[in-house]
């Protein structure tokens, strides 16, 4: 009997370890399967968290689907080939023109970004264009030797904004992945690197120092970099995103827009001290860009600046003689574009015989005073778009509009509608000294367009 309860007994022991093992196997496959819900939650914020980061302002702006484009390894734009291509208009675009002088039509093409073009800026030499797209690339450009130079890859994210030196020897870019990078534009080799807190939002290079850049990011930094230095210069508490920012050409104060609809102006000079501060509009939109026309050179300031925010309302200040000291003066407001809370950028094309004075409107009126006027067939007087000060403005109904700010202050409608574009217009720029204006859009492309004077044989500014 004792060995039949021993057998019994070890039966017992051997069942409770195998009902025992058996709810470890149980509590082992719960254990693995909330593990692995774990695990796609996190995923999934991860996923979240870097859709998030791509946005541009507090989550307004979203991530375009990835487009494939072919590439064109042709002539981007050929000056001689502009001239000789009289009255050329793509049949899908149609360009609204009067036989205006100041009007543009378009003439090229770039493709090669597989993402929307957020950025796009001509190089002070004039021969060369860089843009910069959510494809994460940078593309220079060559406009001489009509090809696509080189395309600089390395940031991890979007690409939101670049400048030059004055030289064009130097491209800066800066990501959303948090890095400021600058470029040869001779050899497309990354030269520098810099890490700062948030996303950058707008850079640019220091006129008239080079190895010196300003950052603006949307942890509300205005950060001072120094190519020989790995940790930032200086970095400046705004309070609120810096989204847009110029720096004067000759010395070391910056002119920033933020998402307050504050423009703020800095003498760094001073450690980042804020010596004026302006309210663009009474409902204190966030600002997506600011712009200052050109002056008669690189290292001379221009008179008037634009801004652009979320009200589909583009602003025009004069900026007097002797900007900061002079002030900011509201000069005019123009409206048409339409901005639907994306970042629209615009820029200046200043005329060299423009003249800041009543002579413009009168010679529009009589064609006298000696501003440079032409005559048309009919023998009416046209001011030429070399006395003109123009404002193009990119737009989220997919075009580029064009305003004339030199002229009767009533004219506050567009000049042109420029279309041809299929989606949204992020950015403009005009060449620095002829009337050749490049588009970049979210349809992964750029945009050449050309003065109709230009391209009826007058001569360019």
């Amino acid at each position: 009997r004792s060995a039949k309860d021993a057998r019994l007994g070890a039966h017992t022991v051997r069942d409770h370890r195998m009902e025992w093992g058996a709810s470890d196997l149980k509590g082992n496959d719960a254990l693995l399967r909330e593990n692995r819900e774990l695990k796609e939650q996190l995923d999934k914020l991860e996923r979240e968290n870097r859709d998030l980061k791509k946005s541009v302002y507090d989550l307004n702006v979203r991530l375009m689907s990835a487009r494939t484009a072919p590439s064109v390894r042709g002539a981007p734009f050929d000056i001689d080939a502009m001239l000789a291509r009289e009255g050329s208009v793509q049949p899908e675009t149609k360009v609204q023109t009067d036989g205006d002088g100041r009007t543009f039509t378009w003439m090229s093409e770039l493709k090669g970004h597989s993402g929307a073009v957020y950025c796009v800026q001509y190089s002070p030499c004039g021969r060369l264009l860089a843009s910069g797209s959510f494809d994460k690339t940078v593309r220079i450009w060559d406009i001489i030797q009509q090809r696509e130079a080189h395309v600089l890859a390395g940031h991890t994210m979007a690409v939101s904004d670049l400048s030059w030196t004055f030289d064009s020897k130097l491209v800066l870019t800066g990501s959303y992945d948090g890095t400021v990078r600058t470029w040869s534009a001779d050899t497309g080799q990354q030269a520098t690197e810099h890490a700062v807190d948030g996303m950058v939002q707008a850079v640019a290079f220091l006129p008239n120092e080079p190895g010196m850049s300003v950052v603006g990011t949307s942890r509300a930094g205005l950060v001072l970099l120094d190519a020989r230095q790995e940790q930032a210069a200086m970095v400046t508490a705004n309070d609120a995103m810096v989204t847009s920012l110029y720096p004067f050409r000759n010395d070391r104060i910056v002119v920033t827009g933020d998402a307050r609809g504050m423009l703020r102006t800095w003498d760094l000079r001073q450690m980042s001290t804020c010596i004026d501060v302006v309210a663009n509009d009474a409902n204190h939109k966030p600002i997506s860009h600011i712009t200052v026309s050109r002056g008669q050179n690189y290292f001379e300031e221009g008179r008037f600046m634009a801004v652009n925010n979320y009200n589909n309302v583009l602003r025009v200040y004069d900026r007097g003689r002797m900007p900061p000291k002079s002030g900011l003066a509201f000069a005019r407001s123009v409206h048409g574009h339409t901005v639907l809370n994306w970042p629209i950028r615009s820029n200046f094309f200043h005329g060299a015989e423009h003249q800041l004075s009543a002579k413009l409107v009168k010679a529009r009126q009589h064609g006298s005073d000696g501003v440079s006027v032409a005559q048309d067939d009919e023998g009416e007087a046209e001011v030429t778009v070399g006395a003109s000060l123009l404002l193009a403005s990119g737009s989220a109904d997919h075009n580029v509009y064009l305003y004339d700010v030199g002229g009767p202050e009533e004219e506050s409608t567009p000049l042109q509608v420029l279309s041809g574009h299929t989606d949204r217009v992020y950015s403009v720029h005009f060449h620095p000294s002829e009337p050749i204006l490049a588009s970049c859009s979210a349809d992964a492309t750029v945009r050449i367009w050309i003065a109709a004077s230009t391209s009826q044989g007058r001569p360019m500014s």
